[in-house]
């Protein structure tokens, strides 16, 4: 595996070749450059994205710049406050922490300090943010159809706005392919292949719709706790202004801000996403079902803040994802591979970068700690593995609602565990006449 880095020249490829190329040939990450050139906020300073959102109040998440090894820092650690991006640039270059209304009332984020915390306004759908607004959309001026897909925009594009530590946790989408274009700032992306996947140690604790997290902390990775991680082979890119990075499905990555920066993304849906999307429903019905109340319910989420699906929302997905299933496939277009890969080859340029080694995990000063506790390091305590009997096992009487969702939620990590599930539903909807019964 591999990915390369693709040059200016990469716009003398016909979108509708690159689309191709990215739906159905480039099965590993892949970096373009100068290809939103044309967006109305390519070019943006900070300042500039300041004056954009004006006195609009963010909904930042707080977290520590310290980590710990002994795992993520989940969403439910972090606090979340209002401050507009005025506020957030200022007390990130420590300047006074003063609303500009008012000199008198300190900025939500002066119990913080940069050195110590980071702030994220991330995942943030645009015209959740900004309603439809056809001035906002107008002037961002998102357009991906260089990549391929015309009509895509700011509709189906995504927010995210951070200073330096803030980041994403290690993990896949459960469907889709992403297209993630680096306007402000750089990112570092540490990306592992699909094959990687059980030796990161997934976890469906705490629950996120459609995203499988890695149990292992990726950013002070413990190769004592979690051994199977030194076999892993990460790929590392740091993301700058201008670039847009090919993230393929199934593909685990992590994302950690290096400087304040800006990010647009989108989604693209894949044909083969249907069966996923069945086998997400089944998850989430089984989430819903498991809660006794709301606040249980909090308790398995990794966003505090998101409401809890009602079950016949669950048993309406799951219904629109099984209905998906029975329809005849799309027609496909004609694909030539050797004709896209000639095309592709012909770039000049092209800069390949190889896997790294698991140790590329490692900042130095961890990579000294580890070294020297490694002899007196206790046996490693690792989750249950994918598909054994303690995983999969029916939980005793008398757990609690997470305690019974954890041992339940081990379980459906395994990928044939949940390809058997979604085809004994399958079965089960044949037997009694179809979807409608949902």
């Amino acid at each position: 595996m591999r990915w390369f880095y693709c040059p200016p020249e990469v716009m003398n490829m016909q979108p509708s070749v690159l689309k191709e190329g990215i739906l159905y040939h480039l099965d590993y990450p892949v970096v373009f450059s100068s290809m939103v050139d044309v967006w109305g906020c390519s070019r943006w300073s900070l300042e500039e994205w300041a004056s954009f959102f004006g006195d609009k109040q963010l909904s930042l998440r707080i977290g520590k710049q310290e980590e710990n090894a002994a795992g993520p820092q989940w969403e439910t650690e972090n606090v979340t406050v209002s401050a507009t991006v005025r506020q957030l640039l200022d007390w990130a270059a420590g300047r006074p922490g003063k609303r500009r209304l008012s000199q008198d009332e300190p900025s939500p984020l002066a119990s913080y300090r940069p050195h110590t915390h980071w702030a994220y306004y991330a995942y943030k759908h645009i015209p959740q943010e900004f309603g439809d607004s056809p001035y906002a959309a107008a002037k961002l001026g998102i357009d991906w159809s260089m990549f391929g897909f015309p009509g895509r925009g700011a509709e189906q594009s995504t927010l995210w706005l951070g200073t330096p530590g803030a980041h994403t946790l290690c993990h896949r989408d459960t469907y889709g392919l992403n297209l993630v274009t680096q306007l402000v700032g750089r990112k570092r992306w540490t990306l592992f292949p699909p094959s990687d996947g059980p030796r990161l140690y997934p976890t469906r604790v705490p629950y996120e719709e459609s995203t499988v997290f890695s149990a292992a902390n990726l950013r002070r990775p413990d190769f004592n706790k979690f051994p199977d991680l030194v076999s892993t082979r990460p790929h590392i890119v740091e993301l700058t202004a201008g670039e847009t990075l090919l993230v393929p499905r199934h593909w685990w990555h992590l994302v950690e801000n290096l400087e304040t920066s800006v990010s647009i993304n989108t989604w693209i849906e894949l044909p083969c996403d249907a069966e996923a999307r069945l086998q997400e429903a089944l998850v989430r019905t089984m989430v819903a079902r498991l809660p006794a109340d709301a606040a249980s319910a909090r308790l398995l989420l990794n966003d505090p803040l998101e409401e809890c699906w009602p079950l016949d929302a669950c048993l309406s997905a799951l219904q629109q994802s099984a209905a998906a299933l029975s329809l005849p496939p799309a027609p496909t277009p004609p694909r030539d591979r050797r004709a896209f890969w000639a095309t592709y080859r012909a770039w000049p340029g092209n800069r390949r970068v190889p896997a790294c080694p698991p140790t590329a995990l490692l900042r130095p000063e961890v990579q000294t700690a580890q070294t020297a506790s490694a002899a007196s390091s206790p046996d490693p305590v690792v989750s249950p593995r994918l598909g054994s009997p303690e995983s999969a096992a029916s939980p005793p009487a008398g757990l609690g609602v997470r305690e019974v969702y954890l041992a339940l939620a081990e379980a459906v990590t395994d990928p044939q565990t949940m390809a058997a599930a979604a085809e004994a539903f399958k079965r089960a909807l044949r037997r009694r006449g179809g979807v409608q019964i949902l």
